[in-house]
């Protein structure tokens, strides 16, 4: 009788940048909003097959901009390595340190209208009133209000915002 497998559901929350210094730091970037009382523990890393790294310490430069260093990564050879690879985190991991009440969470996401790619989610901006999507429209910067009126459907799996936008509002 064959053993079960674990499956665990990995969740891409950003990607490597280049190295930090030489003790084997890399930015990252996030793209969500990190939990502040809480310490991610684990990560995965890679595009394909991403494996797990015990995260060291985790230092943030700006918004969704941080320092990562893990425990096998030792030297800026070894950060160069990891440099533009995905960062994931397990589902249960995911919804334990990440801020899943706002839309951040549609960065990266596809915008589309009336069966028209508009763009990519570039950024979410929190209003009180709504949330507005920044994404760049034939090289122009639009804000999209998210709201019941205009978010019709969020295809998790491919990434796609269906949007019913405002006559006009691409106009602007």
């Amino acid at each position: 009788m064959a053993a079960k497998k674990a499956v665990i559901r990995l969740i891409q929350v950003g990607h490597a940048q280049k190295p930090h210094g030489l003790k084997g730091e890399v930015k990252a970037v996030f793209y969500h909003s990190l939990l502040p009382k809480k310490k991610l523990k684990t990560i995965f890393i890679g595009d394909e097959n991403p494996l797990p790294s015990f995260v060291e310490q985790l230092r943030p430069l700006g918004k969704n901009l941080f320092i990562l260093k893990t425990q096998d990564c030792n030297d800026r050879t070894q950060a160069e390595e990891l440099s533009g690879n995905k960062i994931h985190v397990s589902k249960d991991e995911f919804e334990k340190y990440f801020e899943t009440e706002d839309a951040s969470g549609l960065i990266g996401y596809k915008a589309v209208a009336d069966g028209k790619t508009l763009g990519i989610i570039e950024d979410v901006f929190k209003l009180p009133q709504q949330h507005l999507a920044q994404v760049m429209v034939d090289g122009k910067e639009v804000l999209i209000p998210l709201n019941e009126e205009t978010v019709v459907k969020v295809d998790k799996k491919k990434k796609i915002v269906s949007l019913d936008l405002p006559e006009g509002l691409l106009d602007i």
